[in-house]
């Protein structure tokens, strides 16, 4: 992953070689990990771009925890506030990772594997 974002010449993160270790062969050593920090910074969440998901209640049925949520589809920022990066966070979206068209356009050509790209248009919130 991060082979792909120096070929790319992506920023907006700082990469940290780690020493990681698998627990299931006794504590064997997993060479070329690295910890991603997220330096890119996103404008805060515009709610009033995205739309509600008119499957509100089907949602709650199926995930108590949820109850009282409602579900937004499509995730959008205020572009004024975001600082140009290619690899950023959106203030209060948690441990998520957005990253613009090219390099998503990189991800998709290196086939990585345990990567999910979700367009913003198609990925949903709850509030």
């Amino acid at each position: 992953f991060v082979d792909v974002l120096q070929a790319c010449e992506a920023t907006g993160y700082a990469a940290c070689p780690i020493r990681a270790f698998a627990a299931h062969r006794a504590n064997e050593n997993i060479p070329g990990c690295f910890l991603l920090k997220l330096l890119g910074r996103g404008g805060h969440l515009d709610l009033e771009r995205s739309y509600r998901d008119p499957r509100d209640r089907e949602i709650e049925s199926r995930y108590p925890n949820l109850r009282g949520s409602k579900r937004y589809i499509g995730i959008y920022m205020n572009d004024a506030e975001w600082d140009g990066s290619d690899v950023f966070a959106i203030p209060e979206q948690g441990i998520a990772m957005f990253v613009v068209e090219r390099v998503a356009q990189a991800i998709r050509k290196a086939k990585l594997r345990n990567v999910r790209l979700t367009k913003n248009t198609e990925a949903c919130i709850y509030v």
